[in-house]
């Protein structure tokens, strides 16, 4: 019997901290990262969300708000940080279970695409989202300070109140 090496206590696949996204395109499909312990950067962006469908008209943003604070509370999930930058959405969130939060993504991006859309049975609109929810584990400490800094500066941008600025360290496109 031949030894090929050390054994490993520990998956590779353990250790993948972040999920869906860009990441996702071309790659087997993978279970999304999750800690109860921990906070999470979530990203859910859309190419179609212009004009009339953006995110960010009156109607739209309102829905948005109370569907999150509704789902949140009913999936128990809690929000940290939520930014509408109009063709995306940033949270910052944290779940008790995997099975709470994967209710709530699945809930909040469904409910929120076919209202801004107006799809229904009889009229179906075609895909909304552009990828999966893009997911990050995030540290306690400073990286969850710098995230919840990098989703509130989207916010503002989002409502033009400041213009676009190129960060120096970027998060993985989402």
């Amino acid at each position: 019997m031949c030894w090929r090496g050390q054994l490993k206590l520990i998956d590779d696949k353990m250790l993948v901290s972040e999920h869906g996204g860009s990441l996702s395109v071309g790659h087997q499909k993978g279970r999304r990262p999750f800690s109860r312990k921990k906070a999470m950067h979530l990203v859910l962006r859309s190419d179609v969300a212009k004009g009339p469908l953006s995110l960010l008209q009156k109607s739209h943003a309102c829905f948005i708000r109370a569907c999150l604070s509704k789902l949140s509370h009913r999936h128990e999930v809690r929000v940290y940080q939520f930014a509408n930058a109009g063709s995306h959405l940033h949270f910052v969130i944290r779940a008790k279970r995997r099975e709470s939060f994967q209710a709530f993504l699945r809930a909040f991006a469904g409910t929120v695409a076919l209202k801004v859309t107006g799809a229904s049975k009889s009229n179906p609109f075609g895909k909304f989202w552009r990828y999966l929810c893009y997911s990050r584990l995030v540290e306690w400490g400073a990286a969850f300070k710098t995230v919840k800094a990098y989703v509130f500066q989207n916010e503002l941008e989002g409502l033009g109140l400041i213009s676009y600025q190129v960060r120096k360290i970027r998060p993985p496109p989402a």
